[in-house]
């Protein structure tokens, strides 16, 4: 070997612990910000390109679809703005109050009325502010609504089956033992109650509170009195037997219904193409980052450094203290390149696009997956760092390198290169044997 083969650095010592992982902390960091300022520029011209737009417009629209058919099985409503529905808790306390009212109706009790000096004056509960308006339709009971007319619109869905046991033909038990799960009657009037006989008009019995605890009902839900133990235990018992049926006809609609699940089937496709897509941009900017932080690192250094590296005044030889081959660069590049990407989890979640992650490169295994093995292998290498005798990580133990420190020595450079010309003496003298 030629003498201007041996590293400038030969008679430096090997960098200390500390060092090394400030760099590495530095390198890790700089790069992270380095990449987001790209992905920035990169993202907001890669959603201007025609194939993005026009999975977002796909993704807009069959989102939409997908709300609007939730929307007309009555589980759910939308809100004013039509941009999301309405929370299971405000629809629960409609639906106690509506609950309410009919049970006042028939039992021909008088409900409060508020004035606008928060007195209250006692008045009948009007027809159309009841379950008995248009009953047959259910306009006030989406519940009775999604048991009795929407599931019977869909094939797949039109199954009322629980356990072998085949309620097609009592619908009433299905929607209130079984997905209500109400099992306590005493609550509700029985088909021989002569208020339910003369003004119950037919509806389920399930519809209409007992006389005591209508009365109970009307200071809990529309006066808004706690009274008592009991009249709370009456309201939760009402409140979670309407959420439990909403839940119930939830899972219905995503297990069985076929037009859902065409719907789903075709919204999670366009998500994980947009889900790629952004992953793709955020790729090139990492890289790219990568190329102009370390380059314009090298160009200004006027050595093969990285910008943690410079900043902590280290420099890099090879474990023979020679300078750096292409190969050597390249094999410690690329292991930096790829563990350093373990960084785009906290860029994807300070920009709001944590879902990228989901995206799943084959069955069974997102990106974050991906990301999450990188950065336990990134922790892995910090702590080679600190158990090593030579202070290596990942990167420099599979380049073979040295990471020397330029302000500590160890032998002056003279006494170095006689060693390393002896040493290719012997060489020379083997070879030539």
């Amino acid at each position: 070997m030629s003498e201007l083969t041996v590293s400038k650095y030969i008679n430096n010592s090997p960098c200390g612990r500390k060092k090394h992982i400030y760099s590495r902390l530095l390198d890790y960091f700089s790069l992270f910000i380095v990449s987001y300022i790209f992905f920035t520029i990169f993202y907001s011209i890669g959603i201007q390109t025609p194939v993005v737009k026009n999975l977002n417009r796909d993704y807009k629209n069959t989102s939409i679809k997908m709300m609007d058919y939730i929307d007309s099985s009555h589980l759910l409503s939308y809100n004013e703005k039509k941009n999301d529905f309405i929370d299971t808790a405000e629809t629960a306390k409609a639906y106690l109050l509506t609950l309410t009212k009919t049970s006042a109706y028939i039992h021909q009790m008088q409900i409060p009325e508020y004035q606008e000096d928060k007195s209250y004056i006692m008045v009948d509960v009007k027809y159309e502010e009841t379950f008995l308006n248009d009953s047959t339709n259910y306009p006030l009971d989406n519940l009775s609504y999604y048991f009795n007319i929407f599931k019977k619109t869909d094939s797949k869905l039109n199954n009322y089956v629980i356990k072998g046991v085949d309620y097609k033909d009592d619908i009433e038990t299905y929607q209130y033992k079984k997905a209500m799960v109400i099992n306590d009657d005493s609550y509700h009037v029985t088909v021989d109650d002569e208020d339910y006989t003369a003004r119950g008009e037919g509806i389920s019995t399930y519809l209409v509170l007992t006389n005591t605890k209508t009365e109970k009902m009307i200071n809990r839900v529309i006066k808004g009195e706690k009274i008592d133990d009991e009249s709370n235990k009456l309201y939760n018992k009402l409140y979670n037997a309407y959420c439990r049926g909403v839940d119930f006809g939830t899972k219905d609609v995503e297990k069985h219904s076929k037009t859902y699940l065409q719907l789903n089937s075709k919204f999670k496709s366009i998500y994980q193409s947009i889900t790629m897509a952004n992953a793709l941009i955020y790729l090139i900017s990492y890289i790219v980052g990568f190329i102009v932080l370390n380059g314009l690192t090298c160009l200004f250094s006027k050595d093969w450094v990285t910008i943690g590296q410079k900043v902590m005044g280290l420099g890099l030889s090879d474990v023979h203290e020679h300078n750096l081959t292409w190969w050597r660069i390249l094999v410690y590049e690329l292991i930096n390149l790829i563990l350093f990407f373990s960084s785009s989890i906290g860029a994807f979640y300070f920009m709001g696009m944590f879902g990228v992650l989901s995206y799943q490169i084959f069955p069974g295994f997102t990106l974050l997956a991906l990301l999450s093995f990188l950065l336990i292998l990134n922790v892995f290498s910090f702590g080679m760092i600190m158990f090593t005798n030579k202070h290596n990580d990942l990167s420099t133990l599979a380049g073979g390198i040295l990471i020397k420190d330029k302000n500590e020595f160890e032998t002056s450079p003279e006494d170095d290169l006689i060693n390393i010309n002896s040493e290719q003496k012997e060489e020379e003298d083997v070879g030539r044997e």
